[in-house]
């Protein structure tokens, strides 16, 4: 995927929600992240008190593949004016259990945004039924900061 989609759910709106929010808005429209047919990789920014910035597509791949292109990414957050952030995508096989590379790309990312002086606060995986797995919660992600998104 060449162009980044940003998706502004009416941005009035979008910017008085808590990140806590953040599930719904995955799983509703536009994003609508446990009935797409192939991978895509989202973006959510949110600042320190928990008020969401944007929501954007960074990758959309095959069945069960997607590339992120990282320094794209970190432009994303960046621009938004967020200090904080997570990533979310589907597995169309249903399954919410991190793949290997799955693993790979939230270290480098995680890596990526201290390097710069941003938090990556959680990877969330969605399967086809609307469950999820935070790799935050899981132990696989170790944020710098408490993730905010869960408690906002």
């Amino acid at each position: 995927m060449d162009e980044i989609t940003f998706v502004r759910v009416n941005l009035e709106v979008l910017e008085a929600r808590p990140a806590s929010d953040i599930i719904r808005l995955l799983l509703e429209p536009p994003c609508s992240l446990s009935t797409r047919a192939v991978e895509t990789v989202w973006v959510a920014t949110y600042n320190a008190a928990g008020r969401l910035h944007n929501i954007a597509m960074v990758a959309q791949g095959g069945f069960d593949e997607s590339h992120v292109q990282i320094p794209a990414l970190m432009n994303i957050v960046a621009l938004s004016g967020a200090e904080r952030f997570l990533i979310a995508h589907n597995h169309p096989n249903g399954k919410t259990t991190p793949s290997s590379d799955d693993l790979a790309l939230t270290q480098q990312i995680a890596t990526a945004s201290d390097a710069i002086g941003y938090t990556l606060e959680d990877h969330l995986i969605f399967d086809s039924q609307r469950r999820y797995v935070s790799l935050a919660k899981t132990g696989w992600l170790t944020p710098r900061q408490t993730p905010i998104w869960r408690s906002a």
